[in-house]
This record gives structure tokens, sequence and C-alpha cells, in this order.
């Protein structure tokens, strides 16, 4: 029956020898190397750095037993970016992986294509320039309102600033503006609820 032996040294527990036999009821445990052989010799004790440039060779590398532990391939970071929206003060982080795509929390970003909307409601496509910066183009919104229950309608159009147009005539939301269409009819067009409406003024 064998069993290793250790000492503690230095901070950690070290291997100091190997321990042959079945008897190990007289030995000498005040030898810093361990216990000794007993009288007997019917406990063999084998110090471990004598026979170590022995063994040496035949010994395995434990590292190289374990099972090697499998992660989700997934593209590692080569650089990220920040790209301002606007005026909005806000940012979004574009992070390119080794095999030159950009993503966008995790999402594929495609230049011309990937829009981002900021928290004041504006929307933002994700461009990227020939000098290879990234830049975020404002989508203006624009919406078409109906001239009562007529067939004619106006097209509106909200800057970046908030402001709204149409053609270049700013639109106040809070006093509207007054529309005439081809019928010789006119309309008070308003904000109202969130939304524009036009309402027909008589005479």
């Amino acid at each position: 029956m064998s069993r290793i032996e250790f000492a503690w040294q230095d901070g950690y527990w070290r291997v100091v020898g190997i321990l042959s036999g079945d008897n190990a009821k007289s030995l000498d445990d005040s030898s810093w190397w361990g216990p000794s052989c007993d009288a007997g010799l019917r406990v063999v004790f084998s110090r471990f750095d004598h026979i170590y440039d022995t063994i040496e060779p035949y010994m395995e590398d434990e590292r190289a037993l374990l099972p090697t532990a499998t992660e989700p391939s997934r593209p590692s970071t080569r650089s990220r970016v920040e790209v301002a929206l606007g005026s909005t003060g806000e940012t979004v982080t574009l992070v390119q992986s080794e095999d030159g795509e950009w993503r966008l929390g995790g999402a594929l970003v495609r230049a011309g294509e990937t829009q981002v909307r900021a928290g004041n409601g504006n929307v933002y496509t994700l461009t990227l320039g020939s000098n290879g910066a990234w830049t975020a183009a404002y989508v203006a919104e624009t919406v078409t309102v109906q001239m009562g229950e007529s067939i004619y309608r106006v097209t509106l159009v909200r800057a970046e600033d908030g402001t709204w147009w149409r053609g270049d005539q700013e639109i106040s939301t809070f006093w509207g503006t007054m529309v005439s269409t081809p019928d010789g009819h006119r309309y008070q067009l308003k904000w109202q609820d969130g939304r524009w409406v036009a309402m027909r003024v008589s005479g």
C-alpha cells in the first residue's frame, strides 16, 4: 500500500515523498521530510526530490488531461466607437468584431439602413462615411393632414429641433396656421392632442 506524503513549506503543501508498506504505527513524524522508515523496515519512504529527475519524463501534465471548456463562438472585439445622435446629447456605441462587422447591442449594423430612435423621438440612420467615420443622419418626420372632408391634403415636416414646417414656413404648435385649398375653402391647421388636424373655417 502506498501514499503520497506532503510537507508545509513557504505557504504551500508540497510533495516530499512516497510512503510504501502496510505498517505506519511507529513512524517518526518529526522530520521535515515526513515519516522515516520504522525499525522493522516494514514501511519504506522515498524522497521525491531524489527520484524526480528519473520519473519526470514519465509524468503527464494534468492540465492536458482535463476536458477543454467550450463557449459559444462569438466575434472578439476589435474596436468601438460612440456615435452622437445629432444635438440630442445622446450617443450609441458601435462595436466592430474581428470579422469586420459592426454591431449595435449585438445586432448587425448596416450602413444607411439601420435606424435608432433617441429619447426625444427623433429617428437617425447610421451611416459610414468614406473616411471610415460613423455618423447619425436625422430622418425627418413627415405627416399628411387631410383638409376636412375634402380631397386636399398638406404635408408637414418635423425638423430635428422639434419645429414643424410646411415648405419653408414654420408652423407653430400653439398658433397653428390657415390653409386655403384650390376649391376656395379655408381650414385652420392646429396641433391637438399630439397631432395635427385641419378644421374648416366658415365664411
